[in-house]
């Protein structure tokens, strides 16, 4: 669990991270300014050799006219409990010599990353062609590399599209053409392990159309709109239900099955947040290093019970 404290307008002057398995928290600080406008940590991750924690953080410039999009100019990652220095990385090889820059989404509830096969990924856009491809990090050799997109006619639009984790394998969710035959369906693209590409092949990547979803609930409620605003989009398997596809917007919430091929209105308390469960990246053995610190009880107003993690010479958060 990661939290920013002491927001400034477009920065956090210190992270928060507490492991729940462990009761382990650990703060953090930001990187200092500069490289652009700082956008925050765009990913989290235990080293698969060491199990030391790392963030990765990203600084940006906005994009002219587009509200939702920001363009990366410093990735910088940390590794916590070492020397609190922010180490910067190199920026990844675009492989089109006329494309000098990348756009990520705006709003980081919505450009979560997905792990897998000790990788990171995102969705992101060509600053020069527009294109839609995966910005890829290597958690054990600290570099990043660009990853071609499903493709499809026409091609993936970044707001029209998600990138989920289904079964271990990265998955892409994207709303088919208004224009096309396919118009009022989402895709489901899947990756196979053995198609994953590589560096020298950043094309090599092959997608596969596992299949089309109606995007129409029984009640006649047409869900792209949900499925385009959505703060968090996921897929999980259940015990009984089997696989589902969950969108979240405000308080409601809309799951797909993929068995019965139906969509479902899920209802939950007002305020309720939704939190996927899986194998979390916070494994028992991964460690804060010297930046841990005790979790602290304490009992506030009205006898409420709260945690303090403390840092050395300040007050507990």
């Amino acid at each position: 669990m990661l939290q920013p404290l002491y927001h400034k307008p477009a920065a956090a002057e210190y992270y928060a991270l507490w492991n729940p398995l462990t009761h382990a928290c650990a703060t953090v600080p930001g990187p200092a300014g500069g490289g652009g406008r700082s956008f925050g940590v765009i990913g989290g991750y235990a080293h698969p050799e060491t199990r030391r924690f790392h963030l990765l953080h990203s600084s940006c410039e906005a994009v002219p006219g587009r509200d939702d999009l920001m363009a990366p100019v410093t990735f910088r990652i940390l590794r916590v409990g070492g020397d609190a220095t922010w180490r910067e990385l190199p920026f990844p090889p675009l492989h089109d010599k006329d494309n000098t820059s990348i756009f990520m989404r705006s709003d980081r509830a919505r450009d979560r990353h997905v792990s897998v096969h000790g990788n990171l990924h995102w969705l992101v856009q060509s600053g020069a062609t527009g294109t839609v491809a995966l910005l890829v990090f290597d958690t054990a050799r600290d570099k990043f590399r660009v990853m071609a997109a499903p493709e499809r006619r026409p091609g993936l639009r970044l707001e029209t599209a998600r990138i989920v984790l289904w079964s271990g394998k990265l998955c892409v969710l994207a709303l088919a053409s208004k224009a096309s035959s396919a118009a009022g369906t989402m895709e489901m693209w899947v990756l196979d392990v053995d198609d994953y590409g590589s560096d020298s092949d950043p094309a090599g990547a092959s997608w596969r159309l596992r299949r089309r979803i109606r995007m129409v609930r029984l009640d006649g409620a047409d869900l792209s709109p949900a499925f385009m605003a959505a703060t968090t989009v996921e897929v999980v398997e259940g015990v009984e239900e089997g696989e589902e596809i969950f969108l979240r917007l405000g308080d409601r919430i809309d799951a797909y099955n993929l068995r019965e091929d139906a969509w479902r209105k899920v209802s939950v308390a007002k305020h309720a947040s939704l939190l996927m469960h899986r194998v979390s990246v916070l494994r028992p053995e991964m460690s804060f290093g010297e930046a841990a610190r005790v979790l602290v009880p304490r009992t506030g107003l009205l006898g409420s019970l709260y945690h303090c993690c403390f840092r050395e010479g300040h007050e507990g958060y």
